[in-house]
């Protein structure tokens, strides 16, 4: 199996692109968690990333998504089902994966 090594700079990056300010997940890490830990966490990312590649398995959790109501138009009808939009809630990781592989 050929798999392309990731490196530590291209993990740092794709950490550095999350966007900020968002909601948690269901994990309830943001990606500020991200941001702000220790530097080691890149590395132990890096070998996360590369392991699942090697064995072409992806975490059962980094699947799930919380979908979260919110409102339209805070001035109309709170009772009808138009007055909302559903947002989906996923982990970091789950942002962070699409960053480094479909970006």
């Amino acid at each position: 199996m050929c798999i392309a090594p990731l490196t530590v700079e291209q993990i740092d990056n794709c950490v550095k692109q999350l966007k900020y300010g968002k909601a948690a997940g269901p994990d309830g890490l943001t990606a500020e968690h991200l941001k702000y830990a220790h530097p080691a966490l890149v590395l132990h990312l890096k070998l996360l990333m590369h392991l699942m590649l090697f064995y072409g398995y992806v975490p059962e959790a980094f699947g799930f998504g919380l979908i979260v109501p919110l409102v339209k138009d805070k001035l109309g009808d709170h009772n009808k089902v138009e007055n909302y939009r559903g947002i989906t809630l996923t982990p970091v990781i789950v942002n962070f994966l699409n960053l480094l592989f479909f970006s």
